[in-house]
């Protein structure tokens, strides 16, 4: 699971930019379409803050949708799947 290593990184990030005061709170926007499980982060978080200057730190997270505009009439869209068209006129973008 790839959300063990991100979760490294971002306890690295805050280590190194709280200069050793406690961290309160960690907030993390998420694509959702960007391959990483938000429950997978959620736990490797609570295991890996530990003895971290993030050990009583709550995660937050905030799951962002895709969007895409269309070239021919500029609609913009929310992507749910693999399917990159417009939704209004059924656009297919190149």
């Amino acid at each position: 699971m790839h959300e063990y290593s991100i979760v490294q990184s971002m306890l690295d990030l805050c280590e190194k930019h709280s200069k050793g005061k406690a961290v309160e709170k960690v907030a993390v926007k998420i694509g959702k379409m960007s391959g990483i499980e938000p429950h997978f982060l959620k736990e490797s978080f609570e295991v890996f803050k530990e003895d971290t200057v993030c050990q009583n730190a709550v995660m937050e997270m905030e799951l962002i949708d895709i969007t895409i505009e269309c070239q021919k009439c500029k609609e913009v869209s929310k992507v749910d799947n693999f399917n990159f068209y417009c939704v209004v006129f059924f656009c297919y973008l190149s």
